[in-house]
């Protein structure tokens, strides 16, 4: 059981990456007069603001994550 919430946890990783890396395409390809350090900066910025979910990418109650699923 661990195993798969384990997995579950790397494939929800992988997939938020892949997310940024379509967020760095996209501004590329609408605004390619962005340099790599402004792009950079924009998908920075996209991390750190998630709106509606200050807290993640839920709103709810803030919960630490068990040592057994890391």
């Amino acid at each position: 059981m661990a195993d798969a919430r384990r997995s579950g946890v790397i494939v929800a990783c992988e997939l938020a990456d892949l997310g940024a890396d379509m967020l760095a395409s996209r501004l590329r390809r609408q605004q390619p007069e962005l340099s790599d350090a402004e792009v950079d900066a924009r998908v920075r910025a996209w991390w750190q603001d998630r709106r509606g979910a200050p807290n993640g990418d839920s709103p709810g109650v803030v919960r630490p994550i068990p040592q057994a699923w890391l």
